[in-house]
């Protein structure tokens, strides 16, 4: 009697068995963006496909920012996590394929009656076996709404990518802008101590004033402090830099990095033509796929799902059996799915909109980052070609001239404290220019040295000048 029974349940065991979700590949990442492309960044193995990738060890050589962008793509937590992520919504896309479990029944009737019924001899048991089989597409439409959740999360993990270039990009940058400060800190201190000496020089030639060495100290003092600062500011910033690939006290060597390298700033036309690069704007096609899918998954679900049964009967009385066939179908009286449906519309509708506003939202900051960008530009680009070269100029006939007793201390202090604060606003307007210019390219998703300079914005085109 069992043997026939398991004979009977086993086809359909079988052919439930066998319906498995087929692979699902890494479609759910999206290609690369330009900044960066060519650098590999980290992605968890898929299930079966062997360990994780060995991580690179802590640099303690010299370092270019492309050695602490690659870095930072295979050991950035945050980028690994959002990694992690697609992972998981890969294999949401893979449980979304598959069945609903069967159900296994067992039931027994007439036991422990009176009568004839007393007792277990005129027991039936019924073994059955019930599979609900969705009949409105539903296990299709929710792989596809799984798909498309799975891409927003690759799209996710594209936007972590470029963030972390981004950070990279300006942590590069504070480094070396901390390093130059170091270097102009010391500088000063030189001129400092040049005045100084050359003060007491004159002083003991009887050419100035003994009152003239006390003042003379001064600046010394100051410089020699704001050269410890920067000092520990070159250390903090290295720390900040090596925090993005996960380690927490830098070994790395010197940054190779010109800080004074600045190039001709693209127009603002030009860059709006690459702005649909960036990820709020390039992943809305897959918000809208996803709720577009959502749509459809509550629309298959509106359509009753069919409950197959096939089972065995034993009647002990007479020792008879006989197979049981059965089906179930929900009425759709009450509840047929009419208000998700329109909540679904709704969801579409909402993301129409939030997408205009995130490309509103997405060209007004490329406008900042731009204007930006352009303001650093000519100020460094002022003071680096004019007014640099003048107050150097300035200094050093002003130290001539009161090494032959023309001028007072003061005119030298003057001169001094000028050619100071040009480099210091050098250095700052190449800290502005450097970080507006990463800005840029994390919201276009490319580098500036790709689009072409000499390229005619629309405003060029009409004969208006550009701010």
């Amino acid at each position: 009697m069992h043997r026939w029974c398991i004979c009977a349940l086993a086809p359909l065991v079988t052919a439930l068995a066998a319906c498995r979700p087929s692979p699902v590949g890494d479609v759910s990442w999206p290609e690369a963006r330009p900044l960066g492309a060519a650098l590999e960044a980290y992605r968890p193995p898929a299930a079966g496909q062997g360990d994780a990738i060995e991580l690179p060890d802590d640099p303690t050589g010299d370092l270019s920012l492309a050695d602490a962008m690659a870095l930072a793509l295979l050991r950035n937590p945050s980028l690994r996590a959002f990694a992690y992520d697609v992972r998981a919504a890969e294999a949401r896309i893979l449980h979304a394929e598959r069945l609903p479990n069967p159900e296994f029944e067992a039931e027994v009737e007439n036991i422990a009656g009176s009568g004839a019924f007393e007792g277990i001899d005129a027991a039936e048991v019924t073994l059955s076996l019930a599979q609900t089989l969705p009949l409105g597409g539903d296990i299709q439409r929710r792989r596809e709404r799984a798909g498309h959740e799975a891409a927003l999360a690759g799209w996710d993990y594209e936007a972590a990518r470029v963030e972390v270039l981004t950070d990279v990009t300006r942590r590069y940058v504070e480094v070396l802008v901390a390093q130059r400060e170091l270097d102009a800190a010391r500088e000063a201190l030189s001129l400092a101590e040049q005045v100084r000496d050359l003060t007491h020089r004159r002083v003991e030639a009887g050419d100035a004033a003994p009152i003239e060495l006390p003042r003379t100290a001064v600046p010394v003092i100051a410089a020699r402090v704001e050269a410890a600062r920067a000092q520990r500011a070159v250390a903090s910033a290295r720390r900040r830099l090596a925090v993005t690939w996960g380690q927490t006290e830098p070994g790395f060597g010197e940054l190779h990095g010109d800080l004074d390298a600045i190039a001709p700033v693209p127009a603002l036309a030009a860059l709006r033509r690459h702005l649909d690069r960036h990820r709020s704007v390039a992943g809305w096609a897959s918000e809208l796929g996803a709720r577009r899918a959502a749509a459809h998954v509550a629309r298959a679900e509106a359509a009753p799902d069919l409950t197959a049964r096939l089972g065995y009967r034993f009647d002990n009385d007479t020792d008879d059996s006989a197979l049981v066939l059965g089906v179930a179908l929900p009425l759709p009286l009450f509840d047929r799915r009419t208000d998700d449906i329109a909540a679904t519309r709704q969801d579409i509708a909402a993301a129409h909109q939030r997408q205009a506003a995130a490309r509103q939202r997405a060209a007004m900051l490329l406008a900042e980052a731009h204007a930006q960008l352009i303001d650093a530009h000519e100020l460094a680009t002022a003071v680096r070609d004019e007014a640099l070269p003048a107050a150097g100029e300035a200094f050093d006939a002003t130290r001539l001239a009161f090494e032959r007793g023309e001028l007072t201390f003061i005119d030298v202090i003057d001169a001094q404290r000028t050619l100071i604060d040009l480099r210091g606003r050098y250095i700052a307007a190449l800290r502005a220019y450097h970080t507006a210019a990463a800005e840029v390219e994390g919201l276009i998703a490319a580098p500036i040295a790709s689009i072409d300079v000499t390229e005619p914005s629309h405003d060029q085109q009409t004969g208006d000048a550009l701010p």
